[in-house]
């Protein structure tokens, strides 16, 4: 129940940073939009910028499971890639003022959000290497330093932001649909042998 309810929190926090902005939202806004009350809120966060971090890490918990369940699946490395953008972008598309935040927000705010934030990405790079690797040891993906190759696929997430700014007038489920696509042609030909062949 615990969990629960503190992921019921979390999605109302997500709702309510989102819809009004993380200046603007009040721990109050966050316990109504969840049907708790305030101390409720500050049993499972300390503070307004710990329930951010909360939001964000349930954010990149979705994309490890995701990484997790495209390793298990037997999908060939092509595949997974393509899988993974797809959902990833998906992800990131459902919460791209969020993602904003994030940006602004833990990079630019104290060290112990910064080194919060940088943890979270850690955990993103660190669970894509652990999955590669095996791939990598069988010569399914060509020998790069796959810590950087792995980095450039978690930044290449930040890519849909930017091209949406730049053709705002295209529907944002065919920017989804181009931005996965492209991303994971590029990838697999630059990453995989099988593409390199």
């Amino acid at each position: 129940m615990p969990e629960y309810k503190r992921r019921v929190i979390l999605d109302a926090a997500l709702h309510v940073f989102a819809g009004r902005g993380y200046a603007a939202a009040r721990i109050s806004d966050i316990a109504a939009e969840a049907g708790v009350g305030k101390g409720t809120v500050y049993l499972y966060f300390a503070s307004k910028e710990d329930l951010l971090m909360g939001v964000f890490e349930a954010c990149v918990d979705d994309m490890l499971s995701m990484i997790d369940e495209l390793a298990i699946s037997g999908v060939s490395p092509a595949e997974g890639l393509r899988a993974f953008f797809a959902g990833a972008l998906r992800l990131v598309a459902s919460n791209v003022e969020l993602i904003d935040l994030f940006e602004q927000r833990i990079f630019f705010s104290s060290d112990t959000l910064r080194a919060r934030g940088a943890a979270l990405f850690r955990s993103m790079i660190d669970r894509f290497i652990s999955k590669v690797t095996p791939e990598v040891e069988s010569e399914l993906v060509l020998d790069y330093d796959i810590e950087i190759i792995a980095t450039a696929i978690v930044g290449a997430l930040a890519s849909y932001r930017l091209y949406r700014e730049l053709h705002p007038e295209e529907p944002a489920e065919t920017s989804l649909t181009k931005v996965s696509t492209e991303l994971s042609r590029f990838f697999s030909a630059a990453f995989l042998r099988s593409a390199a062949a």
